[in-house]
């Protein structure tokens, strides 16, 4: 398979064998979900992605020693990373559809309780606010509405290890209460995703409704809000909110 072979062509060199330089034993004790986060956490922390070609942005080498990489950088190195504390994980090539723009790209699948769910690195990396994990953990259906992939792969329904999901940041249905506690746990920056474009848009009508942002002024214990950026994933049903 052309996904398993990127990956298992390219032999990094001994300094490439642990996060940072160090053991990776610390990650011995942690559950799959947990060795999955710290180590994507990681990769965006200490790689930069790449506009412009240069050599070795689509290696681990790239990544590990240079901390630059692209796409199949992020990918290879994520595989990589995670085979070493005994998590299955391959490559994906394939294409995404970038303002109407199909391009070539590279992401990952990987098993966390053996249910398989997809991640993109590379496209977290891109986000505002630091990063996001907008990427991390996503079923099938919504992750091929942008990406293509050329082995044929249609598999993870699963959402229980979905970041957003996983940390109570998931809005299911449109209750204002569930909207102000997910608020209230994150304070003025708040990262959530919703189950679908009904529940996003409430969402966004909340928000910018005056008599509801009175509500969340109260439970943050700030004066009033000002004014909001908001950053919205119409893909993936994610919102970005700060509010000011």
């Amino acid at each position: 398979m052309l996904s398993r072979l990127l990956l298992s062509s390219e032999k990094p060199p001994p300094q490439c064998n642990s996060i940072g330089g160090g053991s990776m034993s610390h990650l011995d004790n942690k559950t799959d979900y947990e060795k999955t986060l710290l180590i994507y956490d990681w990769l965006l922390d200490n790689i930069d992605y790449v506009e412009l070609p240069h050599n070795d942005d689509q290696t681990i080498y790239g990544a590990l020693i240079f901390h630059k990489a692209r796409c199949a950088g992020y990918a290879k190195t994520f595989v990589y990373l995670l085979q070493k504390v005994q998590i299955d994980a391959f490559v994906i090539a394939g294409e995404s559809i970038v303002n109407d723009e199909i391009i070539p790209h590279t992401w990952v699948v990987a098993y966390i309780d053996s249910k398989p769910y997809y991640f993109d690195p590379t496209w977290d990396d891109l986000e505002m606010y630091g990063y996001n994990h907008d990427w991390f953990g996503v079923d099938y259906v919504e992750f091929s509405k942008n990406h293509i992939s050329k082995d044929n792969i249609s598999f993870a329904t699963y959402n229980e290890y979905n970041y957003y999901v996983y940390n109570n940041m998931y809005l299911s249905e449109s209750v204002d209460d569930t909207l102000l506690n997910i608020i209230q746990q994150q304070g003025q920056i708040v990262h959530l995703k919703c189950a679908n474009s009904d529940v996003m848009s409430f969402v966004l009508e909340k928000v910018n409704d005056s008599m509801f942002r009175q509500k969340i002024s109260e439970i943050l214990k700030i004066e009033r809000i000002h004014g909001m950026n908001i950053v919205v994933n119409e893909d993936v049903y994610c919102i970005h909110i700060e509010f000011l």
